[in-house]
């Protein structure tokens, strides 16, 4: 919960604020990656938690909601971003 109302406590595309939807993104992608090959094996999200709040919580980490989350991995985009271009 620390981090996640660190970033704001809300999904950073959406707006969504209940907690058991919310989770946190590599801003720039690769997170998954990152978790698993890199700097955590073996490791749960405890883990990746405490590095976020180790390393002061960096810059390219946010929180999305999980719909928001799961359509950037595998869409490369948010509907919510479409539709904001579409608005403008």
């Amino acid at each position: 919960m620390n981090v996640i109302e660190d970033y704001g406590g809300h999904c950073a595309c959406c707006g969504e604020t209940r907690t058991e939807f919310l989770s946190v993104d590599h801003v720039d992608g690769g997170g998954g990656i990152l978790r698993r090959a890199v700097l955590y094996p073996n490791a749960g999200s405890r883990v990746f938690y405490d590095r976020v709040i180790g390393d002061g919580f960096p810059d390219n980490i946010r929180v999305l909601c999980c719909n928001c989350n799961m359509s950037v991995g595998f869409s490369g985009y948010s509907p919510h971003d479409r539709e904001r271009i579409i608005a403008h």
